[in-house]
Protein backbone atom coordinates (compact mmCIF):
# COMPACT_ATOMS: atom_id res chain seq x y z
CA UNK A 1 0.00 0.00 0.00
CA UNK A 2 1.06 3.36 -0.45
CA UNK A 3 2.47 6.33 1.49
CA UNK A 4 -0.28 9.54 1.25
CA UNK A 5 2.07 12.22 0.09
CA UNK A 6 -0.38 15.07 1.68
CA UNK A 7 -0.06 16.43 5.46
CA UNK A 8 -3.11 17.54 7.07
CA UNK A 9 -3.35 20.91 9.16
CA UNK A 10 -6.60 20.82 10.13
CA UNK A 11 -9.52 18.04 10.80
CA UNK A 12 -11.26 19.50 7.22
CA UNK A 13 -8.43 18.15 5.31
CA UNK A 14 -7.98 14.55 7.26
CA UNK A 15 -11.75 14.03 6.34
CA UNK A 16 -11.21 15.40 2.90
CA UNK A 17 -8.17 12.66 2.76
CA UNK A 18 -10.42 9.93 3.74
CA UNK A 19 -12.91 11.17 1.05
CA UNK A 20 -11.30 10.86 -1.79
CA UNK A 21 -10.72 7.16 -1.00
CA UNK A 22 -14.57 6.41 -1.42
CA UNK A 23 -15.73 9.20 -3.11
CA UNK A 24 -19.09 8.26 -3.41
CA UNK A 25 -19.14 7.39 0.45
CA UNK A 26 -20.00 9.82 3.37
CA UNK A 27 -17.19 10.20 6.09
CA UNK A 28 -17.76 12.02 8.59
CA UNK A 29 -14.24 13.19 11.09
CA UNK A 30 -15.20 14.72 13.91
CA UNK A 31 -13.48 16.15 17.30
CA UNK A 32 -14.77 14.37 20.65
CA UNK A 33 -14.17 14.68 23.90
CA UNK A 34 -14.28 11.66 26.21
CA UNK A 35 -13.06 11.43 29.97
CA UNK A 36 -10.48 13.69 30.28
CA UNK A 37 -8.96 13.03 26.60
CA UNK A 38 -9.56 14.94 22.99
CA UNK A 39 -10.28 12.60 20.30
CA UNK A 40 -10.74 12.69 16.64
CA UNK A 41 -13.50 9.93 15.58
CA UNK A 42 -14.40 8.89 12.15
CA UNK A 43 -17.47 7.53 10.69
CA UNK A 44 -18.27 6.03 7.45
CA UNK A 45 -21.10 5.28 5.26
CA UNK A 46 -19.47 2.54 3.38
CA UNK A 47 -20.64 -1.26 3.42
CA UNK A 48 -20.22 -4.50 2.17
CA UNK A 49 -23.04 -6.81 1.85
CA UNK A 50 -24.78 -4.02 3.85
CA UNK A 51 -22.31 -3.96 6.83
CA UNK A 52 -22.08 -0.42 7.59
CA UNK A 53 -18.66 0.64 8.35
CA UNK A 54 -16.64 -2.41 7.78
CA UNK A 55 -13.08 -1.61 7.69
CA UNK A 56 -11.63 -5.19 6.58
CA UNK A 57 -12.07 -4.46 2.67
CA UNK A 58 -9.01 -3.35 0.74
CA UNK A 59 -11.47 0.19 0.40
CA UNK A 60 -11.87 0.52 4.49
CA UNK A 61 -7.99 0.15 5.18
CA UNK A 62 -7.27 2.54 2.73
CA UNK A 63 -9.81 5.00 4.94
CA UNK A 64 -8.00 3.62 8.33
CA UNK A 65 -4.42 4.59 6.60
CA UNK A 66 -5.95 7.84 5.28
CA UNK A 67 -7.36 8.53 8.48
CA UNK A 68 -4.42 7.53 10.74
CA UNK A 69 -1.72 9.55 7.95
CA UNK A 70 -3.96 12.74 8.27
CA UNK A 71 -3.79 12.63 11.98
CA UNK A 72 -0.43 12.04 12.49
CA UNK A 73 -0.10 15.73 10.55
CA UNK A 74 -2.05 17.18 13.55
CA UNK A 75 0.30 15.14 16.49
CA UNK A 76 -2.48 12.06 16.71
CA UNK A 77 -0.23 9.03 17.30
CA UNK A 78 -3.04 6.98 19.44
CA UNK A 79 -5.24 4.48 17.71
CA UNK A 80 -8.43 3.83 20.18
CA UNK A 81 -10.93 1.35 18.36
CA UNK A 82 -13.90 2.15 20.40
CA UNK A 83 -16.68 -0.12 20.80
CA UNK A 84 -19.37 -0.98 23.21
CA UNK A 85 -19.95 -4.39 24.43
CA UNK A 86 -18.87 -5.87 21.51
CA UNK A 87 -20.09 -9.00 19.94
CA UNK A 88 -17.83 -12.14 18.78
CA UNK A 89 -17.63 -11.15 15.33
CA UNK A 90 -16.67 -7.14 15.78
CA UNK A 91 -13.91 -8.72 18.55
CA UNK A 92 -12.74 -10.22 15.61
CA UNK A 93 -12.50 -7.49 13.12
CA UNK A 94 -11.15 -5.20 15.92
CA UNK A 95 -7.98 -7.82 15.77
CA UNK A 96 -7.49 -7.89 12.41
CA UNK A 97 -7.80 -4.01 12.38
CA UNK A 98 -5.57 -3.88 15.27
CA UNK A 99 -2.64 -6.23 13.28
CA UNK A 100 -2.93 -4.28 10.64
CA UNK A 101 -2.23 -1.13 12.22
CA UNK A 102 0.82 -2.66 13.74
CA UNK A 103 2.16 -4.13 11.05
CA UNK A 104 2.26 -0.89 9.19
CA UNK A 105 3.05 1.85 11.49
CA UNK A 106 4.82 -0.62 14.35
CA UNK A 107 5.65 1.88 17.14
CA UNK A 108 5.19 5.37 15.37
CA UNK A 109 1.35 4.61 16.05
CA UNK A 110 0.02 2.75 19.39
CA UNK A 111 -3.16 1.13 19.03
CA UNK A 112 -5.71 0.11 21.95
CA UNK A 113 -9.20 -0.99 22.06
CA UNK A 114 -11.29 1.44 23.96
CA UNK A 115 -15.01 0.61 25.54
CA UNK A 116 -17.15 3.81 25.57
CA UNK A 117 -20.40 4.58 26.49
CA UNK A 118 -23.36 3.60 24.05
CA UNK A 119 -24.27 7.41 23.06
CA UNK A 120 -21.25 7.44 21.70
CA UNK A 121 -20.00 3.68 19.95
CA UNK A 122 -21.51 1.80 17.12
CA UNK A 123 -24.54 -0.12 18.42
CA UNK A 124 -22.47 -3.23 16.83
CA UNK A 125 -19.20 -2.81 15.22
CA UNK A 126 -16.71 0.09 16.54
CA UNK A 127 -15.10 2.96 15.16
CA UNK A 128 -11.61 4.80 14.79
CA UNK A 129 -10.62 7.41 17.01
CA UNK A 130 -7.25 9.24 17.45
CA UNK A 131 -5.86 10.52 20.23
CA UNK A 132 -2.47 12.52 21.22
CA UNK A 133 0.21 11.23 23.67
CA UNK A 134 0.55 7.33 22.47
CA UNK A 135 -1.51 6.51 26.00
CA UNK A 136 -4.65 8.16 25.03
Amino acid sequence: MRQLSRVAVSIEDIQKMVSEVVPDGEVSVVPVQYGNREYIRMSTSISYNGDQGIYLTSTGLRQVMAFIEGGQGLGYDGVALAHNGTDDVSSQRIQVVKRFINERYGDRVTVRTMNVDATLALKDGFEIWLGKGKKQ
